[in-house]
Protein backbone atom coordinates (compact mmCIF):
# COMPACT_ATOMS: atom_id res chain seq x y z
CA UNK A 1 0.00 0.00 0.00
CA UNK A 2 1.45 3.33 -0.77
CA UNK A 3 2.40 6.09 1.74
CA UNK A 4 -0.10 8.50 0.38
CA UNK A 5 -3.04 5.66 0.70
CA UNK A 6 -2.02 5.03 4.09
CA UNK A 7 -1.78 8.51 5.25
CA UNK A 8 -5.28 9.43 3.66
CA UNK A 9 -7.07 6.35 5.44
CA UNK A 10 -5.78 7.06 8.78
CA UNK A 11 -6.51 10.65 8.66
CA UNK A 12 -10.19 9.71 7.58
CA UNK A 13 -10.64 7.22 10.06
CA UNK A 14 -8.88 9.60 12.76
CA UNK A 15 -10.99 12.40 11.47
CA UNK A 16 -13.86 9.92 13.11
CA UNK A 17 -12.72 11.39 16.33
CA UNK A 18 -13.30 14.94 16.01
CA UNK A 19 -17.03 14.74 15.27
CA UNK A 20 -19.75 13.63 18.11
CA UNK A 21 -21.19 10.01 17.49
CA UNK A 22 -24.74 9.46 16.20
CA UNK A 23 -26.34 6.63 15.21
CA UNK A 24 -26.08 5.15 11.69
CA UNK A 25 -22.78 7.43 11.91
CA UNK A 26 -20.98 7.15 8.75
CA UNK A 27 -17.37 7.57 10.13
CA UNK A 28 -17.91 4.88 13.01
CA UNK A 29 -18.95 2.52 10.14
CA UNK A 30 -15.77 3.65 8.19
CA UNK A 31 -13.95 3.18 10.99
CA UNK A 32 -15.59 -0.53 11.07
CA UNK A 33 -14.82 -1.37 7.51
CA UNK A 34 -10.98 -0.35 8.08
CA UNK A 35 -10.72 -2.86 11.21
CA UNK A 36 -12.33 -5.48 9.27
CA UNK A 37 -10.79 -5.12 5.58
CA UNK A 38 -7.97 -2.87 5.56
CA UNK A 39 -4.73 -4.59 4.78
CA UNK A 40 -2.41 -1.96 6.47
CA UNK A 41 -2.20 -2.85 10.27
CA UNK A 42 -1.61 0.68 11.25
CA UNK A 43 -5.17 1.98 9.69
CA UNK A 44 -6.72 -0.88 11.68
CA UNK A 45 -4.53 -0.13 14.96
CA UNK A 46 -6.12 3.29 14.65
CA UNK A 47 -9.88 1.76 13.58
CA UNK A 48 -9.87 0.66 16.82
CA UNK A 49 -8.61 3.12 19.05
CA UNK A 50 -11.48 5.87 17.47
CA UNK A 51 -14.10 3.00 18.16
CA UNK A 52 -13.17 3.01 21.54
CA UNK A 53 -12.70 6.59 21.68
CA UNK A 54 -16.10 7.46 20.57
CA UNK A 55 -17.26 4.29 22.52
CA UNK A 56 -19.15 3.07 19.36
CA UNK A 57 -21.05 -0.19 20.93
CA UNK A 58 -21.63 -0.59 17.29
CA UNK A 59 -18.53 -2.10 16.49
CA UNK A 60 -18.33 -4.21 19.50
CA UNK A 61 -18.82 -7.52 17.43
CA UNK A 62 -16.24 -6.32 15.00
CA UNK A 63 -13.83 -5.41 17.93
CA UNK A 64 -14.31 -8.89 19.26
CA UNK A 65 -13.49 -10.44 15.70
CA UNK A 66 -10.49 -7.96 15.93
CA UNK A 67 -9.37 -9.42 19.33
CA UNK A 68 -9.94 -12.99 17.90
CA UNK A 69 -8.63 -13.36 14.41
CA UNK A 70 -6.63 -10.65 13.77
CA UNK A 71 -2.32 -11.20 12.87
CA UNK A 72 -1.32 -8.26 14.62
CA UNK A 73 -1.01 -8.05 18.24
CA UNK A 74 -1.02 -4.04 18.06
CA UNK A 75 -4.52 -4.37 16.70
CA UNK A 76 -5.71 -6.93 19.22
CA UNK A 77 -4.61 -4.46 22.09
CA UNK A 78 -6.08 -1.41 20.70
CA UNK A 79 -9.40 -4.16 20.10
CA UNK A 80 -8.93 -4.75 23.59
CA UNK A 81 -8.66 -1.47 24.59
CA UNK A 82 -11.85 -0.14 23.10
CA UNK A 83 -13.73 -2.83 24.28
CA UNK A 84 -12.78 -1.93 27.70
CA UNK A 85 -13.83 1.68 26.83
CA UNK A 86 -17.46 0.82 25.43
CA UNK A 87 -17.75 -1.58 28.42
CA UNK A 88 -20.18 -3.92 26.41
CA UNK A 89 -20.37 -6.94 28.56
CA UNK A 90 -20.92 -9.27 25.60
CA UNK A 91 -17.28 -8.87 25.07
CA UNK A 92 -16.58 -10.08 28.18
CA UNK A 93 -15.91 -14.14 26.92
CA UNK A 94 -13.68 -12.94 24.29
CA UNK A 95 -11.38 -10.69 26.77
CA UNK A 96 -11.78 -13.71 28.99
CA UNK A 97 -10.18 -16.00 26.12
CA UNK A 98 -7.56 -13.24 24.81
CA UNK A 99 -6.41 -12.94 28.97
CA UNK A 100 -6.34 -16.94 28.76
CA UNK A 101 -4.71 -17.87 25.50
CA UNK A 102 -3.71 -15.05 23.12
CA UNK A 103 -0.31 -16.35 21.60
CA UNK A 104 1.05 -12.57 22.80
CA UNK A 105 2.02 -12.03 26.13
CA UNK A 106 1.12 -8.08 25.50
CA UNK A 107 -2.73 -9.15 24.72
CA UNK A 108 -3.37 -11.14 27.63
CA UNK A 109 -1.85 -8.54 29.99
CA UNK A 110 -4.34 -5.87 28.05
CA UNK A 111 -7.25 -8.13 28.97
CA UNK A 112 -6.70 -8.97 31.72
CA UNK A 113 -6.58 -5.17 32.87
CA UNK A 114 -9.50 -4.64 30.88
CA UNK A 115 -11.38 -7.45 32.94
CA UNK A 116 -10.24 -6.21 35.83
CA UNK A 117 -11.97 -2.75 35.21
CA UNK A 118 -15.19 -4.62 34.21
Amino acid sequence: MGALRVVALLAAVASAALTSPSAADPQVEAAIRALRRDSSLKVRTQAAIVLGQRSAAEAVQALREAVSEDGAAAVRIAAVTALGKIGDRRARSTLRHASAADPDGAVRSAAARVLAGF
